[in-house]
């Protein structure tokens, strides 16, 4: 890609980039490994940026409220990409749900047809949340590994 662009400029900490770049760009698509997407969002948003978000925007209800507040705060458009959204059984089971015609859910599991080792099967352990769901200033994978 860069062979194509030779003159663009390589950052390996997005932080940066935002630092020097902001000023260049209008918009935003977030595509990276999936714990930095509402990190990346909310940088964004702070920036005054349009957003384009693959999925999960989010991973815990708390960074769903953060990114919300920070989404009806702007003036900006954001957009999360959901494939399957429209598909006829995906509007079938959202009816089945808003109607009532199985009651109050009071819990909800789901899981992926694929199998991938990126982290899709059920963590082992359960370690207790940070206070105040806050992750300070290192963002670690469900695995709890530091992210580089």
């Amino acid at each position: 890609m860069f062979k194509l662009y030779p003159r663009a400029r390589v950052y390996s900490d997005f932080r940066q980039m935002f630092d020097k770049e902001q000023k260049n760009f209008d918009a935003l698509i977030v595509a990276t490994p999936d714990h930095w997407h509402s990190h990346l969002v909310l940088a964004g948003l702070a920036m005054n940026k349009h957003i384009y978000c693959a999925k999960p925007m989010t991973h815990s209800i708390a960074e769903a409220r953060r990114v919300k507040a920070a989404a009806l705060a702007s003036k900006v458009t954001t957009k999360a990409s959901l494939q399957d959204s429209c598909a006829s059984y995906a509007r079938a089971t959202t009816e089945l749900l808003l109607s009532g015609a199985i009651g109050p859910i009071r819990e909800a599991h789901f899981w992926t047809g694929t199998h991938s080792p990126s982290g899709l099967s059920r963590p082992k352990e359960s370690p207790d949340a940070p206070r105040g769901d806050e992750l300070g200033p290192v963002v670690r994978p469900v695995s709890g590994a530091p992210v580089p």
